[in-house]
């Protein structure tokens, strides 16, 4: 919350500071300043509380411009057996998805910050500027890591390490390169995954990709439109959703309901569509949520600009402490911009759960309860 809201995050929290963005080149400044007893008030890329309680914002501060030779994570301070056995935690607690497997040691990784669609997608409260790190700089690294602590899987967190099919080339060998088979995770659009061809896309399995996550939102093609102007169509996403079948690789892909103008019928498409994809490959995984415009994302600057809510402060109010939105679970639809009453976004949610369970139990020939 502090990016998109820092004067109200300060006050909430009572906090003395809080840093806007990136925070590594504005906290060393703040901690040199404070050591030298300096009053670090201008600082940009700083929020201050004030005295009177109220908070001052200074603006974004200095990010890292060239992301070679970052420092390294000193991963030693942290309880090992909790991050690098992470596939044995999903394994427990989601034993129905074929992803992960026990005894994996994963290793985390960053290839970018930002997203070269920063301020496109509706939803999204990220507006990083977009910048890549050289994979030789990131494999280099993955490699330390891999023997320092005799792991098997690597995880690229960011959104966008097969941006584009040089990059994905460069990925595949990188991979290649390594002392050590592996298997690894990663994400993409459905965009960048239709600019790989069936070539490369069978490298990228050969090598270990074993899961890609997607954000499909909708199967509706006019509400895609209003999430992410400019993506793929249904039709395309449903191509790739095949490809990546065809070549063994496990997908993962989130639906939201209750979006900016949404209706019934476009409620019925998404649905077929999951449908449609869970037959296509039972083994991927579908999550779903109800839509929310966090602080940050074009969604709740409409909000703001239409008088829904009044300020950060109200958000927070209405989000958390609010009994307007009807709740399913750990969703609750907090603010309602579709075309649906309350009860008929939540009914849909459901709606759309309980077709995803029932046909992948139908396809894989379990009980629902194995696939839950």
């Amino acid at each position: 919350m502090v990016s998109p809201t820092p004067e109200f995050a300060v006050r909430r929290t009572g906090a003395d500071y809080g840093v806007i963005g990136e925070a590594e080149i504005t906290l060393v400044e703040l901690v040199r300043l404070l050591r030298a007893q300096t009053d670090p008030r201008a600082l940009p890329g700083l929020c201050v509380r004030q005295s009177d309680g109220s908070a001052v914002s200074n603006g974004p501060g200095p990010i890292i411009e060239d992301l070679r030779n970052l420092p390294d994570i000193p991963y030693e301070m942290f309880p090992t057996e909790q991050w690098l056995n992470i596939g044995d935690w999903n394994v427990k607690y989601y034993p129905h998805q074929k992803v992960w497997r026990g005894g994996e040691r994963v290793i985390p990784l960053h290839d970018a910050r930002g997203c070269p669609n920063s301020g496109v997608c509706n939803f999204c409260y990220h507006a990083n500027r977009y910048r890549t790190r050289p994979l030789a700089e990131v494999f280099a690294h993955a490699q330390e890591l891999l023997q320092r602590f005799d792991a098997n899987f690597l995880y690229f967190l960011d959104e966008t390490v097969l941006a584009s099919p040089r990059r994905t080339e460069q990925v595949v060998e990188g991979i290649a390169g390594l002392d050590r088979p592996v298997s690894y995770a990663a994400s993409a659009t459905f965009d960048s995954l239709a600019r790989i061809d069936d070539c490369l896309l069978r490298e990228l399995a050969r090598t270990g990709l074993r899961t890609l996550g997607l954000g499909a939102e909708s199967g509706s093609d006019r509400i895609v439109q209003i999430v992410c102007p400019g993506t793929v169509s249904t039709e395309q996403m449903r191509h790739e959703w095949r490809r990546l079948h065809a070549v063994g690789i496990y997908a993962t892909a989130a639906m939201q309901f209750g979006q900016h103008t949404e209706t019934l019928d476009d409620v019925d498409k998404t649905i077929a569509f999951v449908k449609g994809a869970v037959e296509d490959a039972p083994d991927a995984v579908w999550n779903f949520t109800v839509t929310t415009p966090f602080p940050g994302s074009p969604l709740y600057n409409m909000l703001i600009r239409e008088g829904h809510v009044r300020d950060a402060d109200d958000f927070h109010e209405q989000y958390h402490h609010g009994t307007k939105g009807a709740r399913v679970g750990w969703c609750r639809q907090v603010f309602n911009f579709s075309a649906m009453t309350d009860a008929e976004v939540i009914e849909s949610y459901e709606r759309a759960r309980k077709v995803y369970y029932a046909t992948k139990a139908r396809v894989l020939n379990c009980s629902i309860n194995e696939v839950c």
